[in-house]
């Protein structure tokens, strides 16, 4: 992740040292395609202006406020910094740079809000992702039924189970195949590099692992996150001996 945060913050500075006046009517939307005339009636210096200061700081805070939450307050909310804040910034941008789209012309100030919209339906749909992936997955068990909750959850009936145990570490993972991870947030399908494919429901990193193999063969690694997982252990498998 921290290289994300460095990544991200040379592509906004690349972004403000490449546009400036002399190719901006190659770059700005809008006006790139008004012609020369209607060019020089309008004053586009403001705007380069703008558009530059916000990339660099842009580029900057990124790294900065990431690397603070990474290392100082939590891997977990750095990563939600990071999926939320180029989009927050990016609103906020298009928002304060209404005056020049509507300098030049209704066909950007219809642009204008219709990407300002798609960015809103993102971003609602980013936090909608966080919120319902990073909602902790328990385990119930209902009569004969073991219910995993959640997203990337799965009910599993107790005459398909092979065995229940504790293991210390996950198989050497070499791909997520569909899936949500967050620093130890690992929820989904996922491929090992001995090309075996095993679903993870780890809402922490506590140890050790709940291991459910079924008759089929499929592997369920699963990890609670304030619950102890030999106690989960201890009742699943009391259930499995009656």
């Amino acid at each position: 992740m921290v290289l994300a945060f460095f990544l991200l913050s040379l592509i906004f500075l690349g972004v403000g040292l490449t546009v400036t006046e002399s190719n901006a009517k190659y770059l700005v939307s809008g006006y790139n395609s008004l012609s020369e005339s209607e060019r020089r009636t309008i004053d586009i210096k403001p705007y380069i202006k703008y558009f530059r200061h916000f990339h660099y700081f842009l580029s900057g805070s990124i790294l900065i406020l990431g690397l603070l939450l990474y290392y100082l307050v939590s891997k977990i909310l750095s990563g939600i910094f990071l999926g939320t804040y180029p989009i927050l910034a990016y609103m906020y941008f298009l928002w304060h740079s209404k005056v020049h789209t509507i300098q030049i012309g209704k066909k950007e100030q219809t642009k204008f809000w219709a990407i300002f919209s798609l960015l809103c339906i993102i971003l609602l749909l980013i936090g909608i992702m966080f919120y319902s992936s990073m909602r902790e997955n328990k385990i119930i068990t209902d009569n004969n039924i073991i219910n995993i909750t959640g997203e990337y959850g799965e009910k599993i009936n107790i005459r398909e189970i092979k065995s229940i145990s504790l293991v210390d570490s996950l198989p050497d993972i070499s791909i997520k195949m569909n899936g949500f991870v967050l620093e130890t947030i690992k929820k989904g399908l996922f491929k090992t590099q001995s090309d075996e494919t095993v679903k993870l429901i780890l809402n922490s990193d506590l140890h050790p692992l709940l291991l459910i193999t079924t008759e089929d063969g499929r592997k369920i690694y699963y990890s609670a996150k304030t619950n102890s997982n030999k106690q989960i252990y201890d009742e699943l498998r009391m259930i499995l001996n009656k």
